[in-house]
């Protein structure tokens, strides 16, 4: 259990307080926001408030997680910090490597907002859909003078001296 000394910050519900130090006999000084000061039982502080260890001022809040900051390896997407002790790499496939530790040095990392980190991800690439063909049977047509062209349609065309079936072509429809 900590024991409240000078330089601490303390929290009691929403009352947070700084530690000025302690009296001859024992007691807490404590700190208010307005400046002024109060004392406090050492054993009661233990056991009704909160040490805020990484407390800096007034207005302090506490870190929330997950964090996300950018790789320092170019072939990952980005790094989740999970806690203030550990992290893990996200592959940009999206899988998770293991967990590893955070350390100081990690601090200088570029942070992210969740979704900047999860547009680092490569894109899935769409599934394919499936392609609408339609099929037309392709004719020889000679007419009456001895022209000859070629005419597509479902049906064979009629009134004309020769038709010749000569194959079929296939479209692609969007």
């Amino acid at each position: 259990m900590v024991k409240p000394v000078a330089g601490q910050w303390w929290q009691y519900s929403t009352d947070r307080r700084y530690v000025v130090g302690c009296t001859t006999d024992g007691k807490v000084v404590l700190q208010k926001p307005d400046g002024k000061t109060h004392l406090a039982c050492p054993e009661y502080m233990q056991k009704t408030w909160k040490h805020l260890p990484d407390c800096t001022c007034w207005d302090w809040e506490p870190e929330t997680f997950p964090q996300y900051y950018i790789s320092r390896n170019p072939a990952n997407a980005y790094v989740v910090r999970t806690d203030d002790k550990t992290m893990f790499v996200v592959s940009r496939d999206g899988s998770n490597g293991e967990p590893c530790p955070w350390y100081v040095s990690d601090n200088s990392r570029t942070r992210l907002t969740e979704q900047q980190a999860l547009a680092l991800l490569d894109p899935k690439p769409a599934p394919a859909q499936p392609r609408r063909t339609v099929t037309v049977p392709k004719w020889l047509v000679i007419d009456d003078q001895g022209l000859t062209f070629i005419v597509e349609q479902s049906e064979m065309p009629d009134g004309h001296n020769e038709v010749h079936h000569v194959g079929e072509t296939t479209y692609e429809i969007e």
